[in-house]
């Protein structure tokens, strides 16, 4: 399937953020959009090309740093 295009993150970040009560953890943000984007266990493990860094990882920061941007992202976890 491939990692989800930047605004589709976004999106699912956003409606996973608005169907919660109480702020959300870094962790569980991960696992929960991976889950819901239906990525396979080696497309939540892909590096960044030439780092150790997460890809998936840095997509779900990208997209609550456009949500935080925008002032939508209050309640998830400022690790993230």
């Amino acid at each position: 399937m491939g990692r989800p295009k930047q605004a589709e993150v976004e999106d699912k970040l956003l409606k996973l953020l608005a169907a919660r009560s109480t702020p959300l953890r870094t962790s569980d943000a991960y696992r929960l959009l991976a889950d819901e984007c239906g990525l396979s266990a080696a497309e939540r493990d892909a590096r960044l090309e030439g780092t150790k860094e997460s890809a998936w990882h840095n997509r779900v920061r990208w997209a609550k740093n456009a949500l935080d941007k925008a002032g939508w992202a209050d309640s998830i976890d400022d690790a993230l």
